[in-house]
């Protein structure tokens, strides 16, 4: 199929959503479609070529020049493709399948990385008493927008809680409170706007010892105050997990070398998928030197001078350098991203997300034979969301694994299924892609290095070849498209028939949204080998959040070294880990093979009652 040109014959792939928000605004140099000459509204979707040539396409013209490309590739290759994956034959299912493409290039990643949104629309509609980005991701993060995302905000200051945008008196349950006058970042540092959160008694909150575990009124404390905010945590849940949450065969899990991914080295760009709790390589290490330098040299992220990584994303700093490709600007604006779309939404209550978590969007659902938990989201289910609604939902959807399903260590990523069945042009809105836009940050930059690989299902074929062209060079490799003749091939390389509902080729029953939730995991993921009917279901009862913690093995100083290399030996640890720590000269440690010494560690009360 013959690609759309430029001028300069280079293929207009890359799709752009709309302007950033300090261009395009004073009506001068407005561009222009290459083919109908049309002005192209800088909100509006526009296409390009990679090389970045003065050319560009408006979604219509794109629209109709792929469709008559595609129209004639599916009369040309009509019987190349088995029924089921050619539903396209009719010109509504073309339309359908031409206007995904925005919607599917932000899905996979296309353009969203600094894209901070600042609409007049949503300015107007903030609340009174809030800063103008409060609509836009229900907090407020005046003080720490990337410049020049913080030159529109408002510079009035005024009293806010740091948990949901809003004032003190509007907070009407009994969690602590922080007073916080929030300014620009130009006058005043991220943690200098910080006070001292007093719970009722008046004293500050301590920080925790290892091992203590999260009950309502600690997760309220801790997420009070950014100093305190923890890099694993932040959920209020009152309904019982699945039986088989957490089985042994998770927490014992032992990586291989390929499991645990390619380490960096300087020149050689890898992809690590295990990050904690094991020994890092020495370009790595000294990346984490850089970064900790760099946040010393500045102050949105810390106060000036101060290079120890805040406590919310001391675990995340390695994965948030391989996500910036170890720039370390990048990674401190992927920081500030971290505050303002995880830790300022915590503590976040089951209660007020479950009405949307009963609607099946987004939700767990078993595990492949590697223990990795499988993420699924249903697009066709988002109508009616609004983006706080739809944020806040796969917040708590996402943090739910990272606090009870990962294991630090062994078991640190997850698959994730994107269903497009259903999706047509009712969902391809502004405020759908708006919405898409921001769950990709969160699955990209917060939740970063989690992705082990992203199977889109349903996607017409007859425009795959289409997204790949704009799929990022570097997520290529993790992205495949399944049609539905490839179901049982593709998915049965990786799972379990019985870790999959039937329609993504497994053989358990397909869910109606109201089954999704509470998350359902199921026995033997890793095969019936070695099934023992009389070994714990799951252990998460006895898992604390220190245990799904772990640490970052971070050597890229002594002081560094020695917050951490004390507390490994009362990690539970692969034999992978004990070797590596044998390296540093720590000895006596033995691997964690077994429920009993697993317990020893995690939870000697219950060990002990257990003898």
């Amino acid at each position: 199929m013959a690609s759309l040109c430029c001028r300069n014959d280079h293929p207009i792939n890359q799709l752009k959503l709309k302007e950033k928000i300090y261009r395009g605004r004073t009506g001068l140099n407005t561009k222009k479609c290459g083919i109908c000459d049309k002005p192209i509204h800088r909100k509006s979707p526009r296409w390009r070529c990679e090389p970045k040539c003065a050319y560009y396409v408006c979604q219509n013209c794109y629209g109709e020049k792929t469709l008559a490309k595609i129209t004639v590739a599916v009369a040309a290759t009509a019987d190349e493709k088995p029924e089921e994956e050619a539903p396209c034959n009719d010109i509504i299912g073309l339309t359908n399948a031409v206007t995904l493409l925005p919607l599917i290039a932000t899905l996979t990643g296309r353009d969203f990385l600094h894209d901070y949104s600042d609409d007049e629309e949503d300015v107007e509609e903030a609340e009174a008493g809030q800063c103008a980005s409060c609509s836009l991701w229900g907090m407020c993060f005046a003080g720490s927008a990337p410049s020049p995302a913080k030159e529109r905000l408002r510079s009035d200051t005024g009293d806010y809680s740091l948990l949901g945008g809003r004032s003190d008196s509007d907070q009407t349950d009994d969690r602590s409170r922080t007073s916080t006058q929030f300014t620009l970042l130009t006058e005043s540092p991220v943690l200098e706007m910080m006070e001292e959160t007093e719970t009722e008694d008046g004293n500050v909150p301590p920080f925790l010892p290892e091992g203590h575990g999260m009950t309502r009124t600690v997760t309220k404390a801790l997420f009070a105050n950014i100093v305190t905010a923890p890099a694993v945590g932040g959920l209020e849940i009152e309904t019982n997990h699945s039986a088989y949450l957490l089985p042994p065969e998770v927490v014992l899990f032992e990586p291989t070398a390929s499991e645990i991914g390619k380490p960096y080295e300087a020149g050689k760009p890898g992809k690590r998928l295990i990050f904690l709790n094991t020994k890092l390589s020495e370009g790595e290490t000294e990346e984490l030197q850089k970064l900790h330098k760099a946040l010393a040299e500045e102050s949105l992220v810390t106060r000036e001078g101060v290079g120890d990584f805040p406590l919310y994303v001391r675990l995340h700093a390695l994965r948030i350098l391989q996500q910036s490709k170890f720039d370390t600007k990048r990674a401190l604006e992927i920081m500030l991203t971290h505050l303002n779309m995880r830790v300022k939404c915590f503590p976040l209550s089951e209660e007020t997300v479950f009405k949307d978590l009963q609607k099946g969007l987004m939700y767990w659902h078993g595990r492949d034979r590697m223990a990795r938990p499988c993420l699924v989201w249903r697009l066709e289910r988002m109508t009616g969301f609004t983006k706080e609604r739809a944020l806040k939902l796969v917040l708590f959807v996402l943090e739910y694994a990272i606090r009870f399903a990962l294991v630090p260590g062994r078991v640190e990523n997850w698959i994730l299924i994107v269903d497009l069945e259903g999706v047509g042009m009712s969902h391809t809105s502004s405020a759908n892609r708006e919405i898409a836009k921001n769950i990709a940050i969160l699955l990209e930059q917060v939740y970063c290095g989690r992705n082990f690989q992203t199977k889109i299902m349903s996607l017409p074929w007859v425009i795959r070849s289409i997204v790949n062209s704009f799929i990022p060079a570097d997520k290529k490799e993790k992205v495949q498209f399944v049609g539905g003749s490839e179901l049982q091939t593709v998915m049965g390389k990786l799972f379990e028939p019985h870790q999959l509902e039937t329609r993504y080729g497994g053989t358990a029953p397909d869910l109606a949204p109201e089954q999704t939730y509470p998350f359902n995991f199921f026995p033997n993921a890793r095969g019936p080998e070695g099934n023992d009917p009389s070994a714990d279901k799951s252990l998460h009862m006895f898992a604390d959040r220190a245990f799904h913690e772990g640490n970052l093995w971070d050597e890229s100083s002594a002081d560094v070294k020695a917050e951490w290399i004390d507390g490994v030996k009362g990690q539970s640890l692969s034999s992978a880990a004990v070797s590596d720590l044998e390296g540093f000269g720590v000895n006596g440690i033995k691997a964690c093979k077994d429920v009993t010494s697993w317990l020893q560690l995690v939870n000697p009360e219950e060990a002990k009652r257990r003898q």
